[in-house]
């Protein structure tokens, strides 16, 4: 009977052992599919963001051709659009709070020094100054110069100007986000 018992506890043993098996492929299963959407996700993403990077590019170019025709009202508008939908896409992967951090951190200059000391956010974007520098670039903007939303330039003077070096950080968090993607492909 001894025998007989200890057969039945293996038995059992085997029946978990086979039960775990099952589930742990089945959540393997699981997990290939969620790692497969995410890798598809970054992919587009990462797409979307070459593709706008290389319609900015044009865009920029009809920008100030326009603007060199006196169309000024009308690219107006149009720098807008480009920073909102970039600023949209950004926000999307997280890149848009990493720049916001920085220039709420490095943003050293007399326009916001106010903000700075008083420790409130600002917000990076891709957008028109002044009349004095109405060309579309990358800016660290107080809330006070956007509009409602936050995303487009509302008037008045406290921003910074720093295109090269969110450019420089734009570039580094699209790198990471390509490297992590790419870690995760292998």
């Amino acid at each position: 009977t001894r025998i007989r018992a200890a057969a039945h506890q293996l038995k059992t043993v085997l029946v978990g052992e086979q039960t775990t098996r099952s589930i742990i492929a089945q959540q393997e299963k699981v997990d290939d599919a969620e790692q497969m959407q995410t890798d598809s996700k970054i992919k587009q993403f990462s797409s979307d963001v070459t593709g706008l990077t290389k319609q900015l590019a044009v865009e920029k170019v009809e920008v100030k051709h326009l603007r060199d025709q006196g169309h000024q009202a009308r690219v107006s508008g149009d720098d807008d659009a480009v920073g909102v939908t970039l600023a949209a896409l950004l926000a999307s992967s997280g890149v848009q709070s990493q720049l916001d951090d920085w220039c709420s951190h490095h943003a050293a200059c007399a326009a916001v020094s106010h903000q700075v000391i008083k420790g409130e956010k600002l917000y990076a974007r891709l957008g028109r100054g002044d009349s004095s520098d109405a060309s579309l670039k990358w800016r660290c903007y107080a809330a006070s110069a956007l509009s409602s939303d936050k995303m487009t330039y509302a008037g008045g003077s406290e921003y910074c100007t720093h295109s090269s070096k969110l450019e420089n950080r734009l570039s580094k968090a699209m790198l990471h986000l390509e490297s992590e993607h790419d870690a995760e492909d292998s």
